[in-house]
């Protein structure tokens, strides 16, 4: 592809982007209500209220909370690896001590 042909599509694909950021924003319902804008975030759930997603069906909620406590588990396991490993191994601990060692 020529420099030419290839600015010519650089062009075109910049007018293709432009033209789609120029469309109007459609008009969702509430969009405007400050009672949304002003409401306050909703919390985290804790794994007793996952399990609890529902009275009628608390398979649901238990079923929820099995990855969470899955990845909780695997990430205090991976915490608790990274406590007790050196930072620095002794072979990498011997070559640091040698670069910075004053002649």
């Amino acid at each position: 592809m020529t420099p030419r042909a290839l600015s010519t599509a650089f062009c075109a694909a910049l007018a293709f982007i432009g033209l789609g950021a120029c469309s109007a924003v459609p008009d969702l319902p509430g969009r405007d209500d400050p009672a949304i804008a002003e409401a306050d975030y909703p919390g985290f759930l804790t794994i007793g209220q996952l399990r609890a997603v529902t009275a009628t069906d608390p398979a649901q909620g238990t079923e929820a909370a099995a990855p969470v406590e899955t990845r909780a588990a695997a990430l205090q396991a991976r915490a608790q690896r990274l406590k007790t490993a050196p930072v620095v191994d002794d072979e990498a601990r011997t070559r640091l001590d040698a670069a910075t060692t004053p002649d």
